[in-house]
């Protein structure tokens, strides 16, 4: 990382060099700007840096999930487009119309156990672990202290095992 390589550059023109256009703050600190820096503006740097990583991986799962259930929610409905055939037509066209609203209001975990049971029969374990996605992602945007950790490689795998498994039965059933 180009803080720590910064930090343990003694020569002050070196380190800021390797400092020009690298921006985690509006300003570079001031433990970076002298001549030569101790231990502890090292150990400042570092926590720095850890902070941010897992920062940065707390809202990368965050993401990964806001993108899968994004997916989850326009699968359904369209999915739901059955409906519109349903006869008299206004009545197909109303009854898709609000299928499709009210699926924007469904509980991710209703719409896990939903898939739980029809989709992910051979693979119900996927719907748990998305869950725990769910709830961590659920603590980090509202400032609560997640039960357990979830790595961003984890949720990727996971969640995108989903979407593999709903594409194949997709697939499987033309």
């Amino acid at each position: 990382m180009v803080f720590r390589r910064a930090v343990k550059t003694h020569q002050a023109i070196y380190r800021l060099r390797l400092l020009q256009r690298t921006f985690l703050a509006e300003e570079v600190p001031t433990i970076l700007t002298d001549d030569s820096p101790n231990d502890q503006s090292i150990e400042l740097v570092e926590k720095d840096v850890i902070n941010a990583q897992s920062r940065i991986e707390k809202l990368f799962v965050v993401s990964l999930w806001a993108e899968f259930e994004r997916f989850l929610r326009t699968y359904l409905q369209s999915k739901g487009t059955i409906l519109k055939t349903v006869r008299p037509t206004g009545l197909g066209e109303a009854i898709y119309t609000h299928f499709s609203e009210e699926v924007e209001y469904w509980k991710p975990d209703e719409i896990l156990d939903f898939l739980k049971w029809n989709v992910l029969t051979c693979n119900e374990h996927l719907a748990g672990e998305a869950k725990d996605i769910y709830r961590y992602r659920s603590a980090i945007v509202h400032g609560r202290l997640p039960d357990k950790k979830i790595y961003p490689n984890y949720a990727h795998t996971k969640l995108s095992g989903i979407i593999a498994i709903l594409l194949q039965k997709e697939e499987d059933d033309q």
